[in-house]
């Protein structure tokens, strides 16, 4: 079992190798850094830098707010407490950092990836990170979008205690 694995990792990182060289190089000409070992001249240009930033903040500000309707039967408590629910879970600093990752990630890689890790047991509430879409591999011989897929990994870091914790 953990030889298949390991044949679909390696497979998945080289199907993906190309790809991910392609948006790094794309994300350094967005941040307009250079590689100081190969003396590369930075380009000087922000046009692609503006349009981005153009594009966070108009996805991440003219969002309309999500709220409840209740119906003529007698459920507007129900939906005043559902509405409440809402905001306690979608407009908190942490949930507006998140979106605001993604959105960065969505328009300067084309992926955007928001896992559920767990469970905040002190708020009732799932908890949400942003992954890197560069951590991604992806099953070559998978077809996504009818969920017909055997293999999907992201590479991580944790530490001593999230093992034991696990």
């Amino acid at each position: 079992m953990l030889e298949e694995v390991r044949k679909e990792r390696n497979d998945g990182e080289d199907y993906s190798r190309d790809f991910k060289m392609e948006i790094e190089a794309d994300i350094k000409l967005l941040l307009n850094r250079r590689d100081k070992k190969k003396d590369e001249k930075l380009v000087g240009d922000s046009t692609l830098f503006n349009t981005h930033t153009a594009l966070i903040s108009r996805s991440f500000q003219s969002k309309n707010q999500i709220r409840i309707k209740g119906d003529k039967n007698g459920a507007e408590r129900e939906v005043k407490m559902l509405n409440a629910v809402l905001n306690e879970d979608l407009e908190t600093a942490q949930m507006k950092a998140i979106r605001y990752q993604r959105d960065w990630d969505k328009f300067a890689t084309g992926i955007s990836i928001i896992a559920r890790p767990g469970w905040n047991g002190s708020y009732k509430r799932n908890e949400f990170t942003v992954v890197n879409p560069l951590t991604w591999i992806p099953d070559p011989n998978g077809d996504y979008f009818s969920g017909n897929y055997s293999f999907c990994g992201f590479y991580t870091v944790k530490s001593e205690d999230e093992i034991r914790a696990m």
